[in-house]
């Protein structure tokens, strides 16, 4: 398992290596989630993406197949 902390160095890392999946953060610093799965499709780059995200959901479920993701995750936390 790889972390990176922008969404930049997430598209090279991407780009440059195999992985069976990726789970990508709608809010990324330098580059957002959804660009860079974007740009990972124009590249080719087959990857299945989980989109994982604080919001609750997505509208636009066209959206979803348009940009090339798989799946959609909410981000949650609990405070005790």
């Amino acid at each position: 398992m790889d972390i990176v902390a922008d969404g930049e160095a997430g598209l090279d890392r991407a780009i440059g290596e195999s992985y069976d999946a990726a789970v990508v953060d709608i809010m990324l610093p330098k580059r957002d989630g959804l660009s860079l799965i974007e740009e990972l499709r124009r590249q080719k780059v087959k990857t299945p993406v989980i989109v994982l995200s604080a919001k609750r959901s997505v509208d636009d479920r066209d959206q979803r197949l348009a940009g090339g993701w798989d799946e959609f995750l909410t981000s949650l936390f609990l405070v005790l």
